[in-house]
């Protein structure tokens, strides 16, 4: 049912690759919460073609509206108001990321991930990292410019077992058996 409400409130289109842009918030604070805006839609656009949409969802706490040029409108969803991730997680096909959690629900889908980080060392300067070795502790390549993006999705050759590893070491309590634990607590 989410799956299908969200495709319809998004009006997305039918046989199109959808990819999810979902990069975390950049800033000390969440007061200073602010979008980097290193992704260039029109170089992306060329590599991928009509055959993909992106949504493009920021983090709750940027308060700055995302603004998609009219000539990518067909080509980037801006879905930023949406309140659930996990329900644009449902209907991707690939996350694009950068140093946000998400990884961790959407390795649960078993589906690719690429970490798009074109500013990686200032941003770990700045807020750091769940692991130290950001490249190798990631479930999926890690890419600086929107050009190498490009090539990564378009080749579409995704370590999946990678991904696989990533949320059973992630979520090794995840057995299917949480509610008869819960219970007997």
């Amino acid at each position: 049912e989410a799956t299908e409400r969200v495709r319809a409130t998004l009006a997305l289109p039918e046989g199109r690759r959808v990819v999810l842009y979902a990069p975390t918030f950049r800033g000390d604070t969440v007061g200073q919460a602010r979008y980097e805006d290193d992704l260039q839609l029109e170089v992306l656009h060329k590599a991928l073609g009509d055959g993909t949409v992106v949504l493009m969802r920021l983090h709750p706490f940027v308060r700055d509206a995302l603004v998609i040029p009219e000539s990518m409108r067909e080509f980037a969803i801006d879905a930023s108001a949406l309140p659930d991730i996990n329900e644009l997680m449902l209907v991707s096909d690939v996350l694009v990321t950068d140093y946000s959690s998400s990884i961790y629900e959407f390795a649960l889908l078993g589906r690719p991930i690429v970490l798009f980080a074109p500013d990686h060392d200032r941003y770990v300067a700045e807020r750091g990292f769940y692991f130290d070795d950001y490249v190798s502790g990631v479930p999926g390549p890690v890419v600086e410019t929107t050009e190498e993006l490009g090539e990564v999705l378009v080749r579409g050759e995704f370590d999946l077992e990678r991904v696989r590893a990533f949320a059973a070491e992630s979520f090794d309590v995840a057995d299917g058996t949480a509610t008869r634990r819960f219970i007997d607590e």
